[in-house]
């Protein structure tokens, strides 16, 4: 009986020796940014943030947007995020978020000023020649030097189109000789910067 408590104790000790003597496995977790939402905001508002490789912590993990630190809460799998002020002085329309945790693993996404420019679609999708079309969409440049319309033609080049008017929201382009069907893109360059937003609208049929 003796001898079975020593072994009993000998074994007991031996377990309680190797699980001290083994290092903590380091968190060396990837991170990985799934979603941001919404895509548009502005200075003082929240996104979230959603994804994996940070902590419930929030002391072991960083945001920082355009280089700013930023303000955050993380709950299961996501962190609300304060865009901070400051974030859109250098770069007025885009914004990159880098999410970093304790191990130095860190991962980016982007979203956008909340008056960036974005269109929709447009109608009708049937239109002959000198028909107008219309493009819906917000916060749309009203100087028609800095937004052009293009079109689908019989060559590698795209036909540009006559804008009959615009506001903030809608475009009205006369569809030009030359047009076939195909793809109709939306060109405009951001004030006050050089960057040129290309969007393929969708396929539009050209009557004939």
């Amino acid at each position: 009986m003796y001898r079975y408590f020593l072994s009993f104790v000998v074994l007991i000790s031996f377990s309680f020796v190797s699980c001290e003597s083994d290092p903590a496995e380091p968190l060396d977790r990837e991170v990985h940014i799934e979603e941001v939402t919404p895509m548009y905001m502005a200075e003082g508002g929240t996104i979230t943030v959603k994804g994996y490789g940070f902590t419930s912590i929030e002391s072991e993990n960083k945001i920082e947007i355009n280089g700013i630190p930023a303000d955050f809460r993380i709950r299961v799998g996501e962190a609300e995020v304060t865009v901070p002020d400051g974030t859109f002085t250098v770069n007025p329309y885009e914004a990159t978020i880098v999410f970093e945790n304790i191990s130095g693993n860190r991962d980016t996404a982007v979203f956008y000023y909340e008056k960036y420019p974005r269109v929709y679609e447009f109608h009708p999708a049937r239109a002959y020649v000198g028909e107008t079309i219309t493009i819906e969409g917000d916060y749309l440049d009203t100087n028609t030097n800095n937004t052009e319309i293009l079109f689908s033609s019989s060559t590698s080049e795209l036909i540009s189109a006559e804008i009959v008017s615009m506001d903030n929201y809608t475009i009205d382009v006369r569809v030009p000789a030359g047009a076939e069907s195909g793809s109709v893109y939306y060109v405009t360059r951001m004030i006050g910067e050089e960057k040129v937003v290309l969007r393929d609208l969708g396929s539009l049929t050209v009557k004939e």
